[in-house]
Formats: structure tokens, sequence, C-alpha cells
């Protein structure tokens, strides 16, 4: 090769290998801000669903009861008919198993049952009478128990313990105006436990009853002061035969004085015309289902709803919404005027269906100076 050739040659590489390191990229610097600013980022939602714990239904319930004398007493026999009849009504399908009860327990006996009934089991305690200061002792310690309370003695409730009413003055009124209407003596008398307010409303309503239609007659009451005395209600009965009751209302339940007078009386909470045929004219009668099934209604919608028990405001349970009601004597029909009949069906069906309301009074009946 001549040397013009080779510097041509040189020539030629010499500008190659200039383009080519025109051609080379410089790497870039990465810039990074000397105070860099965090961008919050919202975080995705996620939907939760909300957890609420199933509340099994109870299959089962187990009542106890501490009854006030016992089932030879119209009260408390009335109750317990009433019990075993929503037994096998099984309201919510319920399996409610016998009865466990006590009879004419007082004080801190009742309150021992009470405790023992608790500790083995019972779901409702249902304290027929005046038991108030017991259930206040017990109610805080065992609050899955449901407490029932009827009637007077009453100072407060709430909570797990619950509290009614059981009234019969609207069945008092009716059988005084059959006594009213058929008295010749003008004497009419009525013999009480305690002046307690359902039975002072009883027996003002049985003479207002008798006054209705025959307002000069006069009211002998007495009151033996007791659940239970045999004896001294024979001896307030007598009293009151002896100073011309013909007929008396027996909420003390002594008939053996109206037997041996022949006169009529008048039956608290059972047919009395089972035993005393010729003289029971007429009884009011205890109709306890109502109240029980209100009970165990409450004590379920509690038990499903997964809440305390929270007794509401106290109801009253009478004639109007099937707690009470009146048996005449069937084999004494014929000695009742048809009038008196008549007279007792259409006020019986006005007070039913709300057209007249019986006057309700629970002071203390007093007797007419005579």
């Amino acid at each position: 090769m001549t040397p013009r050739k080779v510097m041509i040659l040189g020539l030629i590489i010499l500008g190659c290998w200039i383009l080519l390191a025109g051609c080379q990229q410089t790497p870039q610097e990465t810039i990074v801000p000397a105070n860099p600013t965090a961008v919050p980022v919202e975080p995705t939602a996620v939907p939760v669903e909300p957890t609420t714990e199933a509340v099994a239904e109870p299959t089962t319930l187990t009542v106890c009861a501490t009854l006030a004398v016992g089932l030879d007493n119209g009260w408390d026999k009335t109750f317990y008919e009433s019990f075993l009849r929503v037994q096998q009504e099984a309201p919510y399908g319920l399996q409610i198993a016998d009865l466990k009860y006590t009879e004419g327990l007082l004080g801190d006996d009742a309150k021992a049952a009470m405790d023992n009934f608790a500790k083995s089991g019972c779901d409702i305690i249902w304290t027929h009478g005046g038991f108030n200061d017991e259930v206040k002792a017990l109610r805080d310690k065992y609050p899955d128990v449901m407490f029932v309370e009827v009637g007077s003695g009453v100072s407060d409730y709430g909570g797990n313990d619950y509290h009614f009413w059981h009234r019969c003055f609207e069945a008092g009124y009716l059988m005084g105006r059959i006594a009213g209407n058929m008295s010749e003596s003008g004497v009419i008398g009525a013999v009480g436990n305690y002046p307690a307010p359902e039975v002072n409303d009883i027996i003002n309503a049985f003479f207002a009853g008798a006054k209705s239609v025959k307002p000069e007659l006069k009211q002998k009451a007495a009151f033996i002061n007791s659940w239970w005395d045999p004896p001294q209600a024979m001896e307030a009965t007598n009293a009151q035969i002896n100073v011309g009751a013909t007929h008396v209302l027996e909420i003390a339940e002594s008939f053996e004085p109206c037997v041996d007078a022949g006169i009529y009386c008048y039956g608290p909470y059972i047919d009395y015309s089972e035993y005393y045929p010729d003289n029971a004219l007429a009884s009011f009668i205890g109709i306890w289902d109502p109240p029980i099934k209100w009970a165990i209604d409450q004590w379920y919608q509690t038990k499903t709803s997964g809440e305390p028990f929270d007794a509401p405001e106290e109801p009253t349970f009478s004639m109007v919404n099937g707690a009470c009601d009146v048996k005449i004597n069937e084999s004494l029909m014929s000695k009742i005027p048809s009038s008196v009949l008549d007279d007792f069906n259409s006020t019986k069906e006005q007070i039913i269906n709300g057209q007249f309301t019986v006057p309700f009074n629970q002071e203390v009946p007093v007797s007419d100076s005579d």
C-alpha cells in the first residue's frame, strides 16, 4: 500500500472513531428532592359484615310458685288449675315442667324456698301473694330469674321483678245486683280476709251492685285479718247473720253458717255450688290463664332478645280481659226470678262490651249504721 493510501485509511478510521464517541449517551444523574413530601394513600375500604350472635330459642320452661295458703284455698286452687291448662297449651311450643310449689310459707321461710327454687334452675318464680320483701332481697342475686308478683303488698318492682293486678270487682258487682234484687231483709254482708286493695274492691263493688237496684239496703263488712282462718270467718259470718243479713259475700270462705241459717252466700274464686248446692247462690271465678300467658310471653321475649329483663308497667287482668267470671248455681237457678237473671245477663254483657264501667273503689269498706 502506498503511503498516500495508508494516510487516507488512517483518516477514515480516525473519523469513524470520533463519530462513535459522539453517539455514546452520558448516563443521567438521579435527582432526589431535598425535602420529599409524603403523598397520603387512601386505604381501600373493605366492607365488614355485622356480627350478631344468635340467641337460641328456649324449648323448656320451669315455673315454681310460693302459694299463699294451699290448694284447698280458692285463690291458690284456681291458679294451679289455670297453670295446668296453660301447660297443656304449651305457648311457643315450650315443654313446661310440672309446677313446683310451696304452701303457706311466710317471711324467711318463703325467702329460703325462693332461694332454693332459683338455685335449682327455676326460670320463673311465681309469688302468689304478698311476698315483695322476699323478692326484693333475692331479685338482684338472680338476674336471670324472672320473679312474678300479684296484688297488694308490693312497694316497687322493675328489672326481673314483674307485678300485675288480678281484679274481680266487676264480678262482685254482678253478684251484688243479684243479692240486692233478691234481698228481703234489707241487710247484706261481706266477710273478707285482710282489707287489701284486691279484696276491698270486690266487697265495695258487691255493695255498689246491690244498692244500684235497692238503695235503701244496709251493708255490713268484716275482716278476719288472715288469708285463712275458718273459725274467725265463721264467727264474723254469724255476727252478720245475727243482724239480719240474708245474702253474704264470703271471700273468707265460711259457708257453714250460711247452711245453718238457711241463707244465700256468694263464693270467691271457685264454684262453691259443688260443696254447698243449697246455699252458694253464685261464685266469682278466678281465671289465671291470661296473666300466666302474659308472664310466659314476657319471659320468652326477653330470653330470645338477649337483653336483660325489663318489667313493664303493671297490667291489670279482670273480667273484661277474661281473668274473672261469675258462675250461678244451676241447682238454684229456679229460685232466681227471671227478671233478676235478665238483669244479670244484660249488665254482664254491657261490662264486657265496655258499655258500662263498674265503679272501682279499693278503700276499706265499712258497715252502715243501723
